[in-house]
């Protein structure tokens, strides 16, 4: 395995990252940590002789992941910043798709798809405003993957960012998902401070979605906020259509059913 991996030409991003993790997850498991420190060196070498800044930068994220994944956090958060100076330093030239933003989002998405979300909020957050659109377009991503992972901190980071950008479905959407996960841990403040974000967005809202309405009754119910549970189930649609009667009368079942409990 030592030969295959040290005939493997450091030549593209892809390849970087994946000997440099194949290598490190090798002799970490053997104890051979003096070869993982050495695959990182040519890594590392090959990578700061790339001519073009994009390949570059992709390479020292590559690296960044796989000194992650080697649970070398400092070297890896050296190279990450090092791959963002580099898709800073491309040149600004609005007749070409690869930009600054674009450079980075794409940066931040490997880094998620790695199931990395430290490094890919950071990197995230080093898009400029006139990227906004790049943020908008990955935050659910980011927003999921945090929440999949349980890293709590930066999903609520980041609905905040997205409850910022004045979509509400998705805001909706995410916040319902988070406040789940609070109570999921026994969390309740946290969780009803993001469902009274919620309900004031539904208020702000002229027609809403029953099925966010539903959402977010049964969380209050649970969370033990009956009353605030109450006044967003007043928000279903009034007449109520046929087929959404049986759903009324289990969402006041499920609330009465949480009132009992307390």
């Amino acid at each position: 395995m030592l030969s295959l991996i040290t005939k493997i030409k450091f030549v593209y991003p892809s390849n970087l990252g994946i000997s440099a993790k194949t290598g490190c997850s090798l002799f970490a498991l053997s104890g051979q940590t003096t070869q993982a420190t050495v695959i990182f060196a040519k890594a590392l070498n090959l990578s700061s002789s790339i001519k073009e800044l994009d390949t570059r930068a992709e390479a020292y994220a590559a690296i960044a992941r796989a000194y992650t994944n080697a649970g070398q956090t400092t070297e890896a958060e050296t190279a990450r910043q090092t791959a963002v100076k580099l898709a800073k330093a491309l040149p600004t030239d609005a007749k070409k798709a690869l930009t600054v933003n674009y450079m980075l989002s794409s940066i931040s998405q490997k880094f998620l798809g790695a199931n990395q979300v430290e490094a890919s909020w950071k990197t995230f957050q080093e898009i400029s405003p006139a990227g906004d659109d790049y943020k908008m377009s990955n935050i659910n991503n980011l927003v999921s993957t945090a929440l999949a992972l349980g890293n709590l901190l930066i999903a609520q980071q980041a609905v905040d960012l997205q409850y910022g950008y004045g979509n509400p479905d998705l805001f909706l959407e995410q916040a319902s998902r988070l406040a789940k996960a609070y109570l999921d841990r026994d969390r309740p403040i946290e969780a009803i401070k993001m469902l009274d974000r919620a309900a004031t967005v539904l208020n702000n809202q002229k027609n809403n979605d029953s099925s966010r309405i539903t959402s977010i009754v049964q969380l209050y119910a649970k969370a033990g906020r009956i009353d605030a549970a109450r006044q967003v189930m007043a928000k279903l649609p009034n007449p109520i259509p046929s087929n959404d009667t049986s759903r009324r009368q289990e969402l006041q079942q499920y609330v009465s059913c949480h009132t009992q409990r307390l």
